[in-house]
């Protein structure tokens, strides 16, 4: 984490020199990608079914699913774009669903799969009109 985060980023200063661009906006947007991989610890703690270390394997790839699911969802949150750019209630919605997830409730994780999906294919529909907008007019 300390290669890709500020104030250290090594990774991010060598990638802002590759790219020619700025250290620092290279650096905060590198924060953004990992941030939710900060929950990380916590989730093997809520729900240990993540490393794998179970006899059941259903609870494991449902883990393993609203894992994956959570944090696909955060980090759509925090960088604004799935599909498309995210106006605010979509991020919300985003950041909500993905926090969803990490409670470790059957109830409460389908309900982050709801918004999830939700949220999701509402951005997904609107680039596609979006898209094929453009492409009538010019036509």
């Amino acid at each position: 984490m300390a290669d890709i985060t500020p104030p250290v980023s090594l990774t991010s200063f060598t990638a802002a020199g590759i790219a020619e661009g700025g250290p620092s906006s290279t650096g905060f947007i590198a924060a953004k990608l990992a941030l939710p991989a900060f929950l990380l610890p916590y989730a093997f703690i809520y729900s240990p079914e993540i490393l794998l270390q179970t006899q059941e394997i259903i609870p494991a790839i449902l883990a393993v699913l609203f894992f994956c699911l959570g944090i696909t969802a955060l980090a759509s949150a925090s960088l604004g774009w799935i599909f498309g750019p995210l106006n605010f209630a979509l991020r919300t919605a985003a950041a909500a669903g993905g926090l969803l997830y990490s409670i470790p409730s059957l109830t409460a994780q389908f309900a982050g799969v709801l918004l999830f999906s939700a949220f999701a294919f509402r951005s997904f529909f609107l680039q596609r009109l979006v898209k094929t907008t453009a492409a009538g007019r010019n036509s």
